[in-house]
C-alpha cells in the first residue's frame, strides 16, 4: 500500500479551520454574547462607572450598541469569507481523489472495455475496484502452467531421447538436471497464487470493504453535520441574532 492511499484511509480528509480562522470564530461568539446579554439583558452603561480606573465621558448604550454592530460586522464577514476557503481547500483535496481512478495501463485492451471504476465517479468506492481487479490475478497462474506445462514436455522429449539411446553433451545434461527444480518453483508459485486468489475474490474481503465504506459514509456524514451546526452555521447564527438585537434594540429603536 502506497504512502498517498495509507493516508488518506487513516486519515480522512476533513476540514478544520487554522488558528487563525479559530480566533476569529471565538472573538465573533465573544461579541455576540456581549450583545445578547446587554440587548436581552437590559444592560446598561453607567455614566459614572470606570474601567481600570479609566472614566469615558459620553459613554452611552447607543455608542456602545454602534461599535459592537461594527466589531460583529467585521468578525462575522471575516469568519465566513475564511470558512468559505477552508471549504474551497477542502473541495479541491477531495475531488483530488478522484485521479485514484484512472486505468492502471493504458495500453491494456482489456480495462479499456472493462474500466476499474464506474460511469460515475461519485460511486466509485475501493471494493468495487477491488472487485473488478482481482479476477484479473488468475491470468498470471493460467501463464504459469502453460510455462509447467511446456517444462514437462521438455523433460518428457529429454527422457525419452535417452530412453532411445541417443548421446546427450554437456550443456543437454545441464538442461535436464536444471528441470526438475524449475518445476517445483513453478508449482511452488502457481500454490501461492491459488491461496492469493481465494483469499482475494472470497466474500469476506468484499464484506469487509463494504463495511468500512459504509462506517466511512456514517463518519462523514456526522463529520459534515458538526462542521455545518457547530463550526460554521452556529457562530453565523449567533451573529445575526445579535445584530438584530442590536438594530432592533439600540439603532432603529432609541
Amino acid at each position: 500500500m502506497s504512502e498517498s492511499v495509507e493516508k488518506v484511509l487513516l486519515a480522512p480528509i476533513q476540514i478544520e479551520f487554522t488558528e487563525n480562522v479559530k480566533k476569529i470564530r471565538q472573538n465573533l461568539m465573544i461579541t455576540s454574547f456581549i450583545a445578547l446579554f446587554m440587548t436581552l439583558g437590559g444592560v446598561s452603561i453607567d455614566p459614572s462607572s470606570t474601567f481600570f480606573g479609566l472614566k469615558f465621558n459620553g459613554l452611552n448604550d447607543a455608542l456602545l450598541y454602534k461599535g459592537l454592530l461594527i466589531l460583529i460586522l467585521y468578525f462575522l464577514v471575516h469568519f465566513v469569507w475564511c470558512a468559505y476557503e477552508s471549504l474551497q481547500e477542502w473541495e479541491v483535496r477531495v475531488t483530488g481523489t478522484k485521479e485514484a481512478f484512472i486505468r492502471a495501463d493504458e495500453m491494456d485492451l482489456d480495462e479499456a472495455v472493462k474500466p476499474p471504476f464506474p460511469s460515475d465517479p461519485r460511486n466509485s468506492t475501493f471494493y468495487f475496484w477491488w472487485s473488478t481487479q482481482a479476477k484479473r490475478i488468475g491470468s498470471l497462474k493460467e501463464h504459469l502452467t502453460a510455462i509447467n506445462q511446456r517444462v514437462e514436455s521438455m523433460e518428457a522429449a529429454i527422457h525419452e531421447m535417452r530412453e532411445n539411446g541417443a548421446s546427450l553433451d554437456r550443456s543437454d545434461a545441464n538442461i535436464s538436471s536444471q528441470v526438475q527444480p524449475l518445476k517445483i518453483d513453478i508449482e511452488s508459485v502457481v500454490y501461492s497464487i491459488n491461496r492469493m486468489e481465494k483469499v482475494l475474490v472470497g466474500n469476506q474481503l468484499i464484506v469487509s470493504m463494504k463495511t468500512f465504506d459504509r462506517r466511512y459514509k456514517y463518519f462523514l456524514i456526522s463529520q459534515n453535520v458538526r462542521w455545518s451546526v457547530i463550526d460554521f452555521f452556529g457562530p453565523i447564527i449567533l451573529s445575526s441574532v445579535s445584530l438584530l438585537c442590536l438594530l432592533n434594540g439600540g439603532l432603529i429603536v432609541p
